[in-house]
């Protein structure tokens, strides 16, 4: 190979680089209230889901920490759902209405709630099953399973294809989906991010950037839909207790309207970013 090459990575490389990113978000989310520690800890997991599934094959060890990043995934969802409704959806609106009652109510609500479930996810982590799943990470990381040292690229890439057209089956018609086909739909973009990551498309060059910038406008747009869904069940859960005409319970319920209003608009446009998506050029 010549000696400006680039390096295709292997398995091990990806599992590595995720690993490390794994690392830092648990430091964060430990040490701070930042909702990236959170955040990013669950993506990496989310990755790693997607690396394992790609290239592990029927491994035992893989099969077993796929499973347990699925349940710390989970997890960390808990107070992943407060931090957005908090820090995306009530912090803007208090800003812009800083008078309003129902919308104070509702952020000592969260602040509270987000306290509880870090303090509750931090315990879990230092102490708990939580905590384990990075140390069975970097256990598989170092260990001597086959697949670990295989050419990433090859694997990612047919990855990729199959991601495409089964994400394609939903995006061109996703106007007619349901709630449950139109989150099954978000589920594979994600997926065809993080295929990218695990050494997909590696000889792409200025098309792999367009694609991914693609994937990503999609993405988001698809993430303001769930937003919607999101508001309505950790706000109705936070107000559950309140009487019927609780300013809290008012401002919940005008929020979550206008997200509805907005995801309804948002579904016009998503089938167009696709689209986009499939212009762009893929390895054959």
């Amino acid at each position: 190979m010549p000696k400006d090459a680039p390096h295709m990575p292997n398995v091990r490389d990806v599992l590595s680089g995720f690993l490390r990113d794994a690392q830092q978000a648990r430091r964060v989310l430990m040490t701070s209230t930042s909702p990236e520690g959170p955040h990013q800890l669950r993506v990496a997991l989310r990755k790693l889901r997607t690396a394992l599934g790609i290239f592990a094959g029927d491994d035992p060890q893989a099969r077993a920490l796929r499973a347990d990043a699925r349940l710390l995934a989970q997890r960390i969802g808990e107070l992943r759902d407060l931090d957005v409704v908090a820090v995306e959806m009530i912090g803007p609106e208090r800003h812009a209405n800083p008078a309003d009652s129902g919308l104070w109510s509702l952020e000592v609500a969260l602040s509270d709630a987000r306290n509880a479930a870090r303090k509750e996810l931090r315990e879990y982590l230092a102490h708990g099953e939580g905590g384990r799943v990075l140390d069975r990470w970097a256990a598989l990381v170092q260990g001597d399973a086959a697949f670990l040292d295989r050419p990433a690229g090859a694997a990612a890439d047919k990855a990729l294809q199959r991601r495409i057209r089964k994400a394609g089956k939903l995006g061109r018609r996703f106007h007619k989906l349901n709630d449950e086909h139109r989150h099954e739909f978000r589920k594979e973009i994600k997926k065809l991010r993080y295929t990218l990551d695990c050494g997909a498309w590696e000889s792409g060059g200025p098309a792999r950037d367009k694609f991914r910038k693609r994937v990503k406008r999609l993405q988001d747009a698809l993430g303001a839909m769930t937003d919607a869904v999101v508001a309505r069940e950790v706000l109705g859960r936070l107000t559950a207790d309140l009487p019927a005409d609780a300013p809290a319970r008012a401002a919940g319920r005008r929020l979550v309207k206008r997200l509805e209003k907005q995801a309804r608009h948002d579904r016009k446009t998503v089938e167009s970013l696709w689209q986009k998506v499939e212009e762009t050029g893929l390895p054959a």
